[in-house]
């Protein structure tokens, strides 16, 4: 389960809902993991490299740092769908 209330780390944001969240199917999950992160990637129509990253879902395009986006970077680290299929297989 994503960090909730007093169970998160200092320094991660809480996610808003998570304490109440009865639905934790892959896609619920996902979705959360999606907003926890930020909706800026969907806001953009693109697939989110937090989420996707390392699968056949991923293309080119990442903020590389807060409000800035490179359309050419490929994100090299896993993101939560790849992580979450290795953990499921």
């Amino acid at each position: 389960m994503p960090a909730c209330g007093a169970d998160r780390h200092r320094r991660t944001r809480p996610l808003k809902g998570c304490q109440e969240q009865q639905d934790w199917s892959i896609g619920r999950t996902l979705a959360k993991l999606e907003q926890y992160n930020r909706l800026g990637y969907a806001a953009r129509g693109r697939p989110s490299p937090y989420i996707w990253s390392g699968t056949d879902q991923d293309r080119s395009g990442k903020y590389v740092r807060d409000a800035v986006y490179d359309p050419n970077v490929v994100d090299r680290q896993l993101g939560c769908a790849g992580l979450l299929m290795a953990m499921m297989a």
